[in-house]
């Protein structure tokens, strides 16, 4: 039998390291050589508060919610699905289409014709406290482009029913 409700979520969110700042910025010139350094890692914090529903059948938990044009991906729907086996899913349909797989301590390759070169996700630590009453979810993880930490992610999901 599957329970569905509304629910709302909030999603706060940091992000650690970010593809922009991989474009080094020079230190000074060393004999007709430039010197680059890696700029500050930058820290930038999100919050989000929206509206979604929560679902519970025989697979687990899942809470979807629409993006919006404050996320940059209006159009898309967004779904956590929290399987028995305490793995986190992350699947966007729609305008962006994305998915995600979270286990504590694994790294998992994404896969689609148009991802060269390979990309990987690693999670650092994962928990939960999501139940059909409401609860959250603590993701740390990092992107991997090509072998190179493009970005590290921290998110907490909180539902309340």
């Amino acid at each position: 039998m599957e329970l569905t409700r509304p629910i709302e979520i909030t999603i706060t969110g940091r992000q650690f390291f970010c593809a922009a700042d991989l474009f080094f910025t020079p230190k000074k010139p060393i004999e007709d050589e430039e010197f680059f350094e890696m700029p500050e890692a930058c820290d930038r914090a999100v919050e989000l508060a929206t509206q979604g529903t929560l679902a519970v059948d025989s697979e687990g938990i899942s809470l979807s919610y629409d993006e919006s044009t404050i996320t940059g991906l209006e159009g898309s729907r967004t779904t956590f699905t929290l399987s028995d086996d305490g793995i986190v899913t992350l699947s966007r349909h729609g305008q962006t289409k994305s998915h995600l797989v979270f286990e504590n301590g694994k790294r998992f390759q994404l896969f689609s014709d148009e991802l060269t070169p390979p990309i990987f996700v690693q999670c650092h630590s994962l928990s939960h406290s999501l139940t059909p009453s409401g609860g959250k979810i603590d993701v740390d993880y990092s992107v991997e482009v090509a072998g190179s930490t493009v970005e590290h992610n921290s998110y907490t999901i909180r539902v309340n029913v």
